[in-house]
């Protein structure tokens, strides 16, 4: 029993031994995993400038980006990029000056090559970064930039006869043969590579820095792409506006018929030029048809006239048609006449000219804008364009027909139209002495004339109104004669090689009439005026071409109470 239990102790001290063994051995390992896990996270999140860096001899390691940033500044402001460079470039040599190419010192580009974007580089790149440069040092050179415009106009003639442009490949279609041209390669000064030269050499100055060209790629075709391109449906030429307003005419592409495989074989031959039979399938619409067609011709165009002498309403009108010259519409497109002339203010250059409000001719700012539009209107109707929106004036205008005139009040009531046309149309204004012109240029309809009938369908009897003022004798009366009014049915007749093809009936127009004025003394305010006497001679109440009413649409006023009654404040300019 005795040797028995000996033998147990024995081995129990053995697996004893063991055990300790083993928990050395794992704490070892457990220990040696969590430093460098600690070490790897410390190195791949490290954000400063990495160990054993440095800028001519001058150690930046450790250094946070603003610490670097100072050290530069420092740096760069004590030191002094080399005054002259020497370049060369097969076998000859040039110099130029420093400060003609823009060359100085670059304390971002610093910041970049040594700190950079350690996030886009990612955890593992930046872990593997840190643990090289505890091993290696990292010399860098004072980091240096050029201003590219600069250095383009001066180097411009050391570099012509060595940078080539490249050609891509082209194709064209002459008498149903496809030509194929090949493209070629072209060469470029390599900036990038440049900048690290002048670095590496930033302090030999004496040294000659080599100029590399890069090889530029032309483009070559992908013949599958090319077939399918050529055999593509014909698309038809067609308008686009550009950012700057005007228009452009973007080419059509005839379908083009060839074998897949003799395509393929004039892409892939070395000669420079090989041409192909092929079928040709034209588009409806060429390039050449619609340059041709746009803006060719003046599709409808109306005159009016105005007074000179009211100086400040002859440049309300001048300015407005200003505004809206040369506005193009595409296809589709309408046109605003009151967001077109903008605000009328005195910032914008309007002037103050008679406008209507409540019935009283007053003094307003952009007295004189509605003549543009009525004229404007005139000319749209002519064009046979699509009317969006169209309001008469309150009262006559002397410069229009009755029933082609068009009122704005600012944010309230506006002249719109559509270019309902397949071509754009083009708005232009003139101003020759007294007459302004607008015109519509576009593409016409061959045949087609527009015919404007306007019909007088009522007439209003002005009212009279009594006012008093103390400086009329009794027995005696001042009168400023009213006017009437009336309403005016307006029609477009659309005919096609003189047969009538659309009657389209356009917005009614209704013209208020004014009241005669009628003064007397306060005393003799119920006795009959027919009975008193006339002071001097009658007047006309004032209905110039350049005052409208401030109020509702005239068609929503009653036909049977054609005097002017108004409350609130708007402005109708005119």
């Amino acid at each position: 029993m005795s040797e028995k239990s000996g033998e147990k102790a024995k081995s129990s001290n053995i697996f004893s031994k063991i055990n300790k063994t083993r928990l050395i051995v794992l704490v070892s390992v457990l220990s040696v995993c969590l430093v460098l896990g600690i070490f790897m996270v410390y190195a791949g999140n490290y954000a400063d400038v990495y160990p054993n860096t440095y800028i001519n001899g001058a150690s930046i390691s450790g250094m946070t980006a603003d610490e670097l940033k100072a050290f530069c500044e420092e740096y760069y402001e004590k030191n002094s990029v080399p005054e002259t460079l020497n370049f060369v470039v097969d076998g000859k040599t040039f110099s130029v000056k420093s400060s003609d190419i823009g060359l100085c010192f670059d304390a971002e580009r610093t910041l970049a090559l040594t700190i950079g974007n350690r996030a886009e580089n990612g955890f593992f790149s930046n872990l593997a970064n840190y643990t090289k440069s505890i091993f290696s040092d990292t010399v860098l050179n004072p980091s240096v930039k050029i201003d590219s415009k600069k250095f383009d106009e001066v180097m411009a003639e050391y570099l012509k006869p060595y940078e080539i442009r490249p050609n891509n490949a082209s194709y064209s279609v002459e008498n149903n043969k496809l030509i194929i041209k090949k493209g070629n390669d072209g060469k470029k000064l390599d900036k990038a590579l440049l900048i690290a030269e002048i670095e590496k050499n930033i302090n030999s100055p004496s040294s000659s820095i080599p100029l590399v060209f890069a090889k530029v790629e032309g483009k070559t075709f992908n013949v599958d792409s090319l077939y399918k391109e050529l055999t593509g449906a014909a698309k038809d030429a067609y308008y686009e506006k550009t950012s700057d307003g005007n228009v452009i005419v973007i080419a059509d592409k005839p379908q083009i018929k060839v074998n897949k495989d003799t395509l393929k074989k004039a892409v892939e031959s070395k000669n420079s030029s090989s041409s192909v039979a092929v079928t040709v399938i034209p588009a409806n619409r060429t390039k050449k048809d619609l340059e041709e067609a746009l803006f060719s011709e003046t599709i409808g165009t109306w005159t009016s006239y105005f007074s000179t002498s009211n100086v400040a309403r002859s440049e309300n009108v001048r300015l407005s048609a200003s505004r809206i010259n040369n506005t193009i519409l595409m296809p589709g497109e309408s046109f605003s006449y009151d967001k077109t002339v903008g605000p009328r203010t005195a910032e914008n250059g309007f002037k103050v000219a008679g406008v209507y409000i409540n019935n009283k001719v007053e003094n307003g700012i952009g007295g004189g804008i509605c003549q543009t539009s009525s004229t404007l209107y005139s000319a749209v109707l002519y064009s046979n364009l699509e009317i969006v929106s169209r309001t008469s004036h309150s009262l006559p205008v002397s410069y229009m027909p009755a029933g082609q005139d068009a009122t704005i009040a600012a944010g309230a009531i506006d002249f719109v139209f559509k270019n309902n046309t397949e071509y754009p149309i083009k708005i232009e204004t003139s101003i020759e002495g007294g007459g302004i012109t607008c015109s519509i240029i576009g593409t016409p309809v061959k045949g087609q004339k527009v015919v404007i009938s306007n019909v007088t369908t009522a007439s209003y009897t002005p009212s009279t109104e009594i006012e008093t003022d103390a400086s009329i004798p009794k027995g005696f009366k001042k009168t400023v004669k009213g006017s009437g009014g009336y309403a005016v049915s307006s029609t477009r007749l659309v005919y096609q090689d003189d047969v009538l093809v659309k009657t389209e009936p356009l917005t009614k127009s209704v013209y208020h009439a004014t009241p005669h004025i009628v003064t007397v003394n306060p005393d003799e305010r119920g006795v009959a005026v027919e009975t008193l006497i006339e002071q001097g001679s009658v007047t006309d109440a004032p209905l110039p071409e350049d005052i409208e009413l401030n109020g509702s649409e005239s068609e929503n006023l009653e036909e049977d109470n054609p005097s002017i009654e108004n409350s609130d404040d708007e402005v109708i300019e005119i």
